[in-house]
């Protein structure tokens, strides 16, 4: 696609100039990218580019979203005492005030770890919370996965009819890329639809 091109066209002109820090950001929006397409396989690669690059770099504060991006990772793989200790360091790294940004997502990966767990029940506040965050910040930036985890919070309460209240205002209202929605989305989607 364009936007993987570019990213990978960002990455080699980082790699060539010696700017680490703009090569790390670059294969995280790659491995980014291909985890939210499910391809794992090119998904790997760039994540295992961002963490080869991430000691070169001695800022470890503004790396950040390289640990949130590890946290991701175990979550998908479904890890979650592993995602628990990256989302503990990531948690610090971001340090505070948080952006609104920032902030939705630390919530989305919170509950999605928990969700991990069968038996867990989301509180109903921390769910509206994250609901308000993404009418808030989803028209700004990809915000598939907050949307996601939403949606299967609701369905983990039995809250089906808010479920697809959250789905239809992100998907027709809120969401800003016209592309198919992420593998993660998706599997939601057919998640409400079949209750």
């Amino acid at each position: 696609s364009d936007h993987t091109k570019a990213f990978r066209f960002a990455f080699a002109k980082a790699q060539a100039n010696n700017l680490p820090f703009h090569a790390v950001h670059s294969a995280w929006q790659l491995a980014q990218s291909f985890l939210e397409e499910g391809n794992d396989k090119d998904s790997n690669i760039w994540a295992d580019e961002m963490y080869r690059l991430e000691d070169e770099i001695k800022d470890k504060e503004a790396l950040a979203f390289v640990t949130g991006f590890r946290c991701r990772m175990a979550i998908e793989l479904e890890n979650q005492a592993l995602a628990r200790e990256h989302f503990t360091e990531y948690s610090k790294r971001l340090g505070s005030p948080r952006t609104a940004v920032s902030h939705s997502h630390l919530l989305a990966l919170e509950l999605a770890i928990e969700l991990l767990s069968k038996e867990w029940q989301p509180d109903v506040v921390a769910v509206q919370i994250l609901e308000k965050s993404l009418r808030k910040t989803g028209g700004f930036v990809p915000s598939d996965f907050i949307a996601s985890v939403t949606i299967e919070s609701r369905l983990r309460i039995r809250d089906t009819r808010n479920a697809a209240t959250a789905a239809e205002q992100y998907l027709f209202g809120i969401r800003r890329q016209k592309c198919t929605p992420a593998v993660r989305l998706a599997k939601s989607l057919r998640e409400l639809g079949g209750t």
